[in-house]
C-alpha cells in the first residue's frame, strides 16, 4: 500500500477527498491528515508518507512552503499532489521548481483524481522496483568484494601453513 497524508485547511475537503474514491481498491491508504503545512511536517515526521496531496492556501505554512520543504529535507522521496481552487502560472512555476508531481484544480473531479492517482502508483511502483534492483546490486557487489577478500586471506593462510612442505609453481602475468 501506498501511504498518503491529506493536508488542506478546510475540513469538509480533507473529509471530501477520503469519501471520493476507494483509496484501498487503488493501492492507496490514509496515513494521516493534517490543516496546514506546519502539522503536516509533524506528520511527515511521524509516519514518512510515500504521497502528500495539499491544498496551496493553508495558513501559517501553505502548499508551496510545503512543497520547498519537501524537496529541501526530503530529496524527493516524499511525492506531493498539490490542489488549488484556481490556476495561476506562478504557482505551476514553482510547482515544477519543487519537482511536485500533479496539479488538480479544485473542485476536484474523482476521474481526474483516480487518473492521477494510477499514474503515481505506476511511476512509484517502478521507482520501488528499481530501488530494490539496486539494493540487491549493491548486495551482490558487496558479497562479490568480500569473498574475493576472504578468498585472498584464505589463499596467505594456506601459503603462510604449507608453503614449507608444499612447493607453489611460480606464476607471472606480462602486460
Amino acid at each position: 500500500m501506498i501511504n498518503v497524508l491529506i493536508v488542506d485547511d478546510e475540513p469538509f475537503i480533507r473529509q471530501g477527498l477520503l469519501l471520493l474514491i476507494d483509496w484501498e481498491s487503488y493501492g492507496f491508504q490514509i496515513c494521516g491528515q493534517a490543516s496546514n503545512g506546519i502539522q503536516a511536517l509533524e506528520c511527515i515526521r511521524a509516519v514518512q508518507p510515500d504521497l502528500v496531496i495539499s491544498d496551496i492556501k493553508m495558513p501559517e505554512m501553505d502548499g508551496m512552503q510545503l512543497a520547498q520543504t519537501l524537496y529541501e529535507q526530503y530529496s524527493g522521496d516524499i511525492k506531493l499532489i498539490l490542489l488549488s481552487g484556481f490556476y495561476e502560472f506562478g504557482y505551476a512555476k514553482q510547482a515544477i521548481k519543487y519537482q511536485v508531481d500533479d496539479y488538480i484544480l479544485k473542485p476536484i473531479v474523482k476521474t481526474e483524481l483516480v487518473q492521477v492517482l494510477e499514474e503515481f502508483r505506476v511511476a512509484f511502483n517502478a521507482r520501488t522496483e528499481e530501488k530494490r534492483y539496486q539494493q540487491k546490486k549493491i548486495g551482490l557487489l558487496w558479497l562479490s568484494i568480500c569473498s574475493q577478500s576472504c578468498l585472498g586471506w584464505l589463499r596467505r593462510m594456506l601459503l603462510r601453513v604449507c608453503s614449507p612442505t608444499i612447493k607453489m609453481p611460480a606464476y607471472c602475468v606480462a602486460s
